[in-house]
């Protein structure tokens, strides 16, 4: 988005990012069937203390989320990175597990629905 030597900003670029990227935006522009759809879909974790500053990023989504009734799930971790966010139980692993047991839940219900 800006040149590391002179500091100048890629105007292009930072709207290439925001057309395509910002996913705030893209929720506040979706029309309600699209809306409808990804209610009570989506997910978000992240740690309070990320290392990657994603944690202010997902607390705008959440507003956005919330604005567009999406009812979706955003959960910051109190203490945790971007390197333990997954850590559970002495597994720094563990919450995957937690994920796939969530998402194999899902299949099975939804496999039971269509038969």
């Amino acid at each position: 988005m800006f040149d590391h030597k002179t500091g100048r900003v890629n105007a292009a670029v930072v709207a290439y990012w925001r057309d395509h990227f910002d996913a705030s935006r893209l929720i506040a522009s979706l029309s309600t069937e699209k809306k409808n759809q990804l209610r009570g879909t989506l997910h978000v974790y992240v740690g309070e203390e990320d290392t990657h500053y994603l944690d202010g990023s997902v607390k705008l989504l959440k507003a956005a989320m919330d604005a567009a009734d999406l009812d979706g799930q955003v959960v910051l971790f109190p203490g945790r990175n971007h390197n333990d966010l997954y850590a559970q139980d002495e597994n720094p692993l563990g919450l995957l597990k937690v994920f796939a047991a969530q998402m194999t839940q899902v299949a099975q219900q939804e496999r039971s629905q269509a038969h």
